[in-house]
């Protein structure tokens, strides 16, 4: 699949955001702008659900100063099962139907995987306690 490709699928399932027409801070007025988890400021985007079990909304973090550029990172913290790894094989599995097979990630001390298009990445990252 080729980045535009990926891009657009995004957008056909409502990812807000994604193709670069708005800046974070035309977002951030938009929705809000909330903390993720006393960690970073982020902007909960509407639900745009890749596959069934998605249920979780994705958000912008706000790492960078200026807030002036389209976002150029979406995350979604997915817990459909409640248990890591079968979160991890769920999600990598649905994304694979949808994306083919991914490479292994590099992440440290994570089970990881990456698709690539292009200059865009789609990465799945589960922390092991």
């Amino acid at each position: 699949m080729t980045q535009g490709a990926f891009v657009e699928f995004l957008g056909e399932h409502g990812l807000t955001g994604v193709h670069g027409a708005r800046t974070i801070e035309q977002l951030g007025q938009q929705y809000g702008v909330r903390r993720w988890y006393d960690f970073v400021e982020a902007i909960y985007l509407p639900p745009s659900p890749l596959f069934s079990e998605n249920r979780e909304r994705y958000y912008i973090p706000i790492y960078t100063p200026t807030t002036l550029v389209p976002p150029a990172e979406f995350c979604c913290d997915f817990d459909f099962t409640g248990k890591g790894f079968e979160n991890h094989q769920l999600a990598l599995a649905r994304f694979s139907d949808l994306f083919g097979p991914p490479e292994k990630g590099i992440a440290v001390n994570t089970w990881s995987h990456i698709w690539r298009f292009g200059r865009a990445n789609l990465m799945r990252t589960t922390f092991i306690r």
